[in-house]
């Protein structure tokens, strides 16, 4: 199947300063272009001073030209005159003949040359060749990790003697962040209605539609699991297998932009017991490829993309009345993410939050439609096991 054309959305930070609206010496108001903070692409000074500079500098040179000629034309004169014959007349007049020569031809080569530019040319070059940082890009990503890890070291450590380490471990576990996959947006949908027949249980419909997105592109391939763990409260009447079956688990996904695919046949629920009981759960909910064989570690079913890859997943869980706390931590960065929570009971009131680090009150909305509906959204990023947590 052809792969459809992906355009990403390219952010350019683009600086200019303003420029500046001066035209003659007299309307600037500033003595050397340093002194000036404004766009001096068509800066009068700048253009006036180069211009005055290089004016000087040929003054100079045509001075030097024309009077290296004038006693060139003189001494030649004086060398053929027998009256200016004197003991070693000829050698020191070829010798004032060759200086003069000189001086002429140097005024000629500095004017087809331009020496001075040349040789300020040479100093920018040098200059820019010590003090550019044009090199790291020739290194290979091991060692710009490891470039990274002692500047930041360095960094903090200068001046800062001491600085405890682990926040610097930090530092670095959140840059390493940015060379794995994220979530461009992350949508979570729960409709929450009482079971008529069973009022001890709620019923949750979930659905679940995100994009993630592989910062190396077509460079390097990366992997995920669709795959999620709920802890539920199960007692030990009920059939698991039964209870499986009654989950209605759909899921569709689509790998770098080619079209949508159901994958539901290939994926399982699997109920396990917990290593250690919690208050009001027992047992975990947790999806694994119905072709790979059960074990201690269950990572989900795995895909493999290279540029992008959106899921939509749809499922229904059955819980006991009592678990009133959700709580959901996402597994990768992600910049926008959004949780509609609504109970079909008028009588259930909801209350939610975010929690996330460093998240700030302006960069998140939490709504409240009525008393048993409400939506959290983010508009900045959160970090992976940030989230959010809705009692009812």
């Amino acid at each position: 199947m052809k792969k459809q054309t992906h355009n990403p959305d390219i952010v350019k930070n683009i600086s200019s300063s303003k420029s500046c609206d001066c035209d003659s010496e007299n309307d600037c108001p500033y003595n050397v272009k340093d002194e000036c903070n404004l766009n001096k692409v068509n800066c009068y000074l700048v253009n006036h001073n180069k211009n005055e500079k290089k004016s000087k500098y040929n003054s100079k040179f045509l001075l030097v030209g024309i009077l290296g000629l004038f006693f060139y034309l003189i001494f030649s004169v004086l060398s053929k005159d027998p009256k200016c014959e004197f003991p070693y007349s000829m050698l020191i007049y070829n010798l004032l003949i060759g200086i003069c020569l000189s001086f002429f031809a140097g005024v000629i080569v500095a004017f087809v040359v331009d020496i001075p530019t040349r040789l300020k040319e040479y100093e920018d070059s040098f200059i820019d060749a010590l003090s550019s940082n044009r090199y790291i890009k020739k290194l290979d990503e091991n060692r710009l990790t490891q470039l990274r890890k002692d500047i930041t070291s360095q960094l903090h450590k200068k001046d800062v003697p001491f600085m405890a380490k682990g926040l610097i471990d930090i530092d670095e576990a959140i840059c390493d962040l940015l060379r794995k996959p994220y979530y461009s947006r992350y949508r979570h949908s729960i409709i929450c209605s009482n079971i008529a027949d069973n009022p001890d249980y709620i019923k949750k419909e979930h659905s679940v539609e995100y994009k993630l997105i592989n910062p190396y592109g077509s460079n390097k391939t990366a992997k995920t699991f669709i795959s999620f763990n709920t802890l539920i409260m199960m007692e030990n009447s009920v059939d698991e297998t039964e209870y499986t079956n009654s989950l209605n688990l759909k899921v569709f996904c689509s790998t770098d932009n080619l079209e949508e695919i159901d994958i539901t046949d290939e994926i399982e629920f699997i109920i396990s017991d917990l290593d250690n009981e919690i208050e009001f759960y027992n047992k975990k909910i947790v999806v694994q490829a119905k072709h790979k064989k059960l074990s201690n570690i269950i990572d989900g079913y795995r895909i493999d993309f290279n540029d992008n890859l959106r899921v939509r997943m749809y499922y229904t869980i059955i819980i006991n009345k009592n678990d009133v706390c959700f709580t959901e931590r996402l597994r990768y960065p992600t910049k926008n993410f959004r949780l509609d929570y609504s109970h079909k009971d008028p009588n259930v009131k909801l209350h939610g939050q975010i929690f996330g680090t460093g998240i700030k009150q302006s960069d998140i909305s939490i709504k409240y439609n009525d008393k048993n509906n409400l939506s959290l959204e983010t508009y900045d990023w959160l970090l992976p096991e940030n989230g959010v947590i809705v009692v009812s």
